[in-house]
């Protein structure tokens, strides 16, 4: 997630605050857990290089607490042709060498994700774009993508079907521009600026004075600590050497968790997002769909979430998280049925033409998710199966990058996952996986109805049918047993009682926008 990984979440400072206020004593401390890959955000792919750049840029929208997108570098924005052209009229704003930023800055930059040669991880963001699908695949020309500054303070966009979330998605860092000196120095544009970086120990941010809304910047500098094991950072919370311990920064230790509820107040919050299980299609196990069913009917969600997490979380009915159904969940449950497991698994076995002594398959994940317990989770599952099927399963805790290494190549049997949604629509989970060629869709699934429904969905100006077809196609997608979603993610975290005024997206990230330091 990302997302990714393919990363989902919004994490914006900038100029909205209704007021100025006095600049803090000093800097807002926090703690991201690896180094950033990347400061272009639109090669971001990582809970570190995303969350670094929501401080150093900004796009043409942005999310605030009250809503899930507003102008930010556009000044205003027209909808024209029945949502298929989209007009933004720029700011006069500046990048830190002081030159304008410019629809000509938006246009090369995005049209440079679209070079088939560009390792942009969520390139596929732009697709609902007229030709810039057919341009990332090698097939059309950066002259025929729908993306045209008129001048340079006016941008046109033209797609090629409706996208309601289109503006929402101006607001991701894929789509926020890029500029760099002559030295590939970068530049930025949002309302911080790089100050200091020292690879596996610190970020220094100050505030960027040739940002448009500077004045309204409380914060003066924010110091980034780069400690990679959250055990140490809890402690540095605890010594007042950190002040935020959370998502998308540095994850609570799943294991001190009920100490922190008894010693500090621990907030939780709803977000975009889904744990599940991966079975991949191309596994020479899990080819068999009975096999796949087997193992989700021996699995107890319940006692999974009940036991291993501790943020209220909720079992997960469908794939799409309540928020991205309006509040209203889908039902397609699959529950726990041991006998009727066995049943199927000896079917399978016999199908696959394999003792169960055959059997060596893999369970992969990171310990690096949103939540961190995938250790747990994964454990509790193992032993789940060997109560149910009498089988181990070995498990395989990867580093994060070649955990996504293995599940980009298909190298995996069971994959602990999870998606965070870059937008609020269904669409940020099933799109990927539309085609078994996207990287991101880690068990190949592929269906023709279910790629059908996508396409009508896209094709509708009917919100209601819209809403039918696609949870037509969820329901396709979680009765082909290929995912199993085990629980909705909350987002966890404690704050210092130094810091004030700290909000929250809708989607359930923190806004530091705000914030105060007493």
């Amino acid at each position: 997630m990302f997302k990714y990984l393919s990363i989902s979440f919004f994490l914006i400072l900038s100029g909205c605050s209704r007021s100025p206020a006095p600049p803090a004593t000093r800097p807002l401390h926090l703690n991201i857990s690896q180094d950033p890959s990347t400061l272009d955000p639109r090669k971001a792919g990582d809970f570190s290089s995303s969350t670094l750049t929501f401080f150093l840029y900004e796009g043409l929208m942005r999310c605030t607490p009250n809503a899930i997108c507003e102008p930010a570098l556009a000044e205003r924005f027209e909808v024209q042709n029945r949502g298929l052209t989209y007009i933004f009229h720029l700011k006069k704003a500046f990048w830190s060498d002081h030159t304008p930023i410019t629809a000509y800055d938006f246009e090369r930059s995005w049209k440079e994700i679209l070079d088939p040669k560009f390792p942009c991880p969520r390139a596929d963001l732009f697709y609902s774009i007229v030709g810039a699908e057919d341009s990332k695949k090698g097939i059309g020309t950066k002259e025929n993508i729908g993306i045209k500054a008129i001048d340079a303070y006016t941008l046109r966009v033209d797609l090629k079907h409706p996208a309601p979330y289109f503006l929402e998605l101006t607001a991701f860092c894929t789509f926020f521009p890029y500029k760099e000196l002559e030295s590939s120095i970068p530049l930025y544009s949002g309302p911080y600026r790089l100050k200091d970086y020292k690879t596996k120990d610190h970020i220094d941010l100050e505030k960027n004075p040739t940002y448009w809304g500077t004045e309204k910047v409380k914060l003066e500098q924010i110091q980034i600590f780069l400690v990679d094991d959250s055990v140490t950072a809890l402690e540095m919370f605890e010594r007042g050497e950190i002040d935020i311990l959370g998502p998308p920064f540095t994850t609570l230790p799943p294991d001190s968790l009920p100490m922190i509820k008894k010693q500090y107040e621990l907030e939780s919050l709803d977000t975009a997002g889904t744990v599940f299980l991966c079975f991949n299609n191309l596994s020479k196990y899990f080819k068999n769909e009975k096999l796949r069913q087997a193992f989700l009917l021996s699995i107890d969600r319940k006692d999974l979430v009940e036991n291993l997490t501790f943020l209220n979380e909720t079992v997960a009915t469908s794939l799409l998280p309540p928020m991205l159904q309006k509040g209203k969940e889908s039902q397609y449950v699959w529950i726990t049925d041991r006998k009727k497991a066995r049943e199927l698994f000896k079917e399978a076995l016999e199908e696959l033409q394999l003792s169960k002594e055959d059997l060596k398959i893999r369970f992969t994940y990171s310990p690096y998710s949103v939540d961190g317990v995938f250790s747990q989770i994964g454990q509790a599952i193992q032993e789940q199966l060997r109560v149910s099927l009498d089988i181990h399963i070995q498990m395989e805790q990867l580093e994060h990058k070649v955990y996504l290494d293995r599940l980009h190549k298909r190298d995996f049997d069971i994959s602990g996952s999870f998606i965070l949604a870059q937008y609020l629509d269904p669409l940020a989970y099933l799109e990927r996986f539309k085609c078994k060629t996207n990287l991101r869709n880690y068990p190949a699934f592929e269906d023709p109805l279910y790629s059908s429904l996508l396409e009508r969905a896209n094709q509708t100006y009917s919100s209601k049918e819209r809403e039918k077809l696609l949870a037509q196609a969820e329901k396709i997608l979680i009765e082909s047993a290929n995912l199993f979603p085990l629980y909705h993610c909350r987002n966890g975290y404690v704050v210092s009682k130094k810091i004030k005024n700290l909000k929250s997206f809708p989607s359930g990230w923190l806004f530091l926008e705000e914030v105060e330091i007493l």
